[in-house]
């Protein structure tokens, strides 16, 4: 009887021994798959293997919910990267299904252990990367939303409790800011530039503090991109003079490091721009030699330089428009000598001091973009100096004079001025949160009416000669 008793016992703890080992098998098998997606995640082209790795991992682990969460998350996460390189809505949906998934099982750890920071954190991040995917298609107001929401209520709070090595509290420091950031630019996305302004300080305070043992250059790099941010919102409030100082302040630390700003710049041209952009040029390209022409055919050379200085207007819009419409196509060369010539013809004309604002404008991103950094500085100064005389401060020079907000989506046929605020798809490499830094373009139009009206004007003066 004893004997049996002891024989049921040693089995029992046989079973259970073994079933502890089928898990830590499980559970090794698990991390090793977790390793390699990690190592596949790290290479553009190897990405389905990633996504093949987690979804072989996750069933296999054997560890708490915000283990698995983590998991679901990276996951999430892979599919993003899918999605950033090729924009396939097939990418999408399972995204967002490993993230809400993610969001379930920490919500559920957050039963067991509410008092853990670190899945606080967790969530947070979650909740980051959705609002950055959710800002980066074009729906701000929901990323505004689920930045807030892991930023304020779970990541922000957590920070403070947790212990952890100093290189690790960096990370999670630089993660935090670069959602800030984010934050920032769904704000602006959304018309609400003082919240965006605000929303910017804990990024600015962060690369100016001299305590951190972030590198020095990268550190220059990041607060320059954000004070380039910062002059943007300015310019938009119609602040501008804190526009000028946050301006030249971002191209001093983009002369100290003298380098172009790669990331930026490969989203500067606008893609797609179709054969309408191409029939643009060519419009004003052929209204442009047929106004040459008139005056080299002239017999009275005096009078035809008269003329030319009676129409600064007409000339300096042509030039003018194929600056921004060449800059807009990343014809640099050509859009850059087109803008200083309509400089030329629009300073000595008080009635056009407002259209000379806009091309210093797109003369300083033009030069930006050609690595000019100080002379970009010059150039935005004169913008802010004609806008503040112009529209007046206070004043958000992009919107002064648009009464249809139609005009910004492009929706009216042919806008005598067309402003667009090009979110970039530039993303800082702190873990897995992408910033997303706004880009400033003014493109500049003449609608066909006026177009034809200042052509008639300069031909009938042509004709009385």
């Amino acid at each position: 009887m004893g004997y049996s008793l002891s024989y049921g016992s040693s089995a029992d703890d046989d079973t259970q021994q073994e079933l502890l080992l089928q898990q830590e098998l499980k559970q090794e098998k698990a991390d090793l798959y977790t390793e390699w997606a990690l190592q596949y995640q790290q290479q553009a082209d190897s990405l389905p293997q990633a996504v093949q790795a987690f979804q072989q991992a996750i069933p296999l682990s054997t560890t708490k919910d915000d283990r698995v969460a983590a998991l679901y998350f990276q996951l999430g996460e892979t599919y993003y990267l899918m999605w950033q390189q090729q924009e396939l809505a097939e990418y999408e949906q399972p995204m967002l299904e490993a993230w809400e998934q993610s969001k379930q099982l920490y919500r559920a750890a957050f039963g067991d252990n509410n008092d853990d920071p670190w899945i606080s954190i967790g969530y947070a991040m979650v909740c980051i990367q959705q609002g950055v995917y959710y800002t980066q298609k074009g729906e701000p107001l929901q990323g505004y939303e689920l930045l807030q929401e892991g930023l304020v209520q779970y990541l922000e709070p957590s920070l403070s409790k947790i212990e952890t090595s100093r290189e690790e509290l960096q990370i999670l420091q630089q993660q935090r800011v670069a959602a800030w950031h984010n934050v920032a630019t769904a704000a602006t996305l959304l018309g609400q530039f003082e919240v965006a302004l605000q929303a910017l300080q804990p990024v600015l305070t962060y690369y100016e503090r001299k305590d951190n043992t972030k590198d020095e250059e990268e550190m220059s790099y990041y607060y320059a991109q954000a004070l380039y941010s910062q002059a943007d919102l300015y310019l938009q409030l119609g602040q501008y003079n804190s526009a000028k100082l946050s301006y030249q302040q971002a191209m001093e630390f983009y002369q100290q490091q003298d380098q172009v700003d790669t990331a930026l710049l490969q989203q500067q041209a606008l893609t797609g721009l179709g054969d309408e952009w191409q029939e643009s040029i060519q419009m004003y390209q052929d209204a442009l030699h047929e106004y040459n022409e008139l005056l080299s055919e002239s017999n009275d050379p005096t009078a035809s330089s008269a003329v030319y200085e009676m129409e600064f207007g007409y000339v300096g819009d042509l030039h003018a428009t194929l600056g921004s419409l060449y800059l807009s196509t990343n014809e640099l060369i050509l859009a850059e000598m087109h803008l200083r010539q309509a400089i030329r013809s629009y300073i000595s004309d008080d009635e056009n001091r407002r259209y000379l604002a806009d091309v210093h404008f797109n003369l300083a991103q033009l030069l930006f973009q050609q690595g000019e950094y100080l002379e970009s500085a010059e150039q935005r100064a004169l913008a802010c100096d004609l806008y503040k005389e112009t529209v007046g401060e206070g004043v958000n020079p992009m919107m002064a004079g648009i009464e249809d907000e139609e005009l910004l989506m492009g929706e009216v046929d042919n806008p005598r001025i067309e402003t667009r605020w090009l979110p970039s798809k530039r993303t800082s490499t702190t873990g897995t949160v992408k910033t997303l830094v706004r880009d400033t373009e003014k493109v500049i139009t003449m609608d066909a009416e006026e177009l034809s009206q200042r052509k008639n004007n300069h031909s009938y003066t042509d004709d009385e000669l």
